[in-house]
């Protein structure tokens, strides 16, 4: 359901050094003359990235995919991290507007000043394997979460992305619905671009 995320981001020594150049950096993503690199990264995820990183639903579209920062860019959070290519990862529309993920912390404070040993508070899309924090049960209508091992990263995450929600669960088994009907061959192109809408309305 939730899968872990293969690290495939890669800057040049030129593009790192214009990076460097704009520290401190206050928390905001938007300069125009990082333009190129914002999207070189963008373009890097895309390949390997069709699921949110953070409920693992797929992807509405070009518009959904978003790059994330996973320990907050806002500068009373960890700005000094924007640019951490292991901070970044693609995720869905819902999972990074401002009510649900937003601005809230995902680090365990005190913060390290090497990213790789801070303390996450949530299931790392890099760093931790889901298996070891999640388990689903099938109920047929929908596929339910469940913490796996008393997880504390786990029941964070479910927290703040709402993972345990109806609509959550009931998305999750129509995809796996939708999955197997195609492997079986028992829907054609024009069903599935249906179902495929009623499933993008849905989210």
């Amino acid at each position: 359901m939730i899968h872990r995320i293969p690290f495939v981001l890669k800057l040049s020594v030129e593009e790192h050094k214009r990076l460097i150049a704009k520290i401190p950096w206050n928390g905001k993503w938007g300069d125009d003359d990082i333009d190129d690199i914002k999207l070189k990264i963008k373009n890097q995820l895309i390949p390997i990235q069709t699921r949110c990183a953070y409920c693992g639903l797929p992807f509405k579209g070009s518009k959904d995919k978003q790059i994330e920062h996973i320990a907050p860019k806002a500068y009373y959070r960890q700005p000094q991290f924007m640019f951490t290519l292991h901070n970044l990862v693609l995720s869905c529309g819902y999972c990074n507007n401002l009510i649900v993920k937003g601005t809230k912390p995902t680090i365990i404070l005190p913060v390290n000043r090497l990213y790789k040993k801070c303390n996450f508070s949530i299931v790392h899309p890099y760093f931790d394997d889901p298996q070891d924090h999640y388990d689903w049960v099938d109920n047929g209508d929908e596929i339910l979460i469940q913490i796996k091992n008393g997880s504390t990263k786990a029941r964070r995450s479910i927290e703040i992305f709402g993972l345990d929600s109806g609509e959550m669960n009931e998305l999750r088994a129509a995809q796996v619905l939708l999955t197997k009907m195609k492997q079986q061959k028992t829907i054609n192109n024009a069903e599935e671009s249906l179902i495929q809408k009623i499933l993008n309305y849905f989210k």
